[in-house]
């Protein structure tokens, strides 16, 4: 029970923070996919992704303050989205290595203002 309590917060965080459409995996299926993944490509495919969310999402809330409303939700909840993105990002970079291919350089959307504000 404690199990599905814990999953059913996560799922309900990643759903509260409305930062994801169904098409969208949330930041769990994102590491999900990345632990299981032993393909190269499909590895950089879901990097790619992943920075394609951080993008996006930077670009939402851009010049607004931690508690303006962005498309129901708050700023400061889409930032805590982002960080769990580079979180993501980072773990397949490591998955990338792992598999055989060159480190990634570090990139400007690596921080940004706000991205670490409370």
């Amino acid at each position: 029970k404690l199990q599905d309590a814990a999953s059913q917060a996560a799922h309900t965080l990643s759903l509260s923070t409305g930062l994801v459409d169904s098409d969208t995996p949330t930041f769990d299926e994102f590491v999900h996919r990345i632990k299981k993944c032993q393909n190269l490509e499909e590895a950089q495919t879901i990097r790619n992704q992943i920075v394609t969310q951080i993008r996006t999402k930077r670009i939402l809330v851009e010049g607004r303050t931690k508690n303006d409303i962005v498309h129901g939700q708050r700023v400061k909840d889409v930032n805590v989205y982002i960080n769990r993105l580079f979180v993501a990002k980072k773990l397949a970079e490591k998955q990338i290595m792992l598999l055989g291919s060159k480190v990634y350089p570090e990139e400007q959307s690596d921080s940004y203002p706000g991205a670490n504000e409370p």
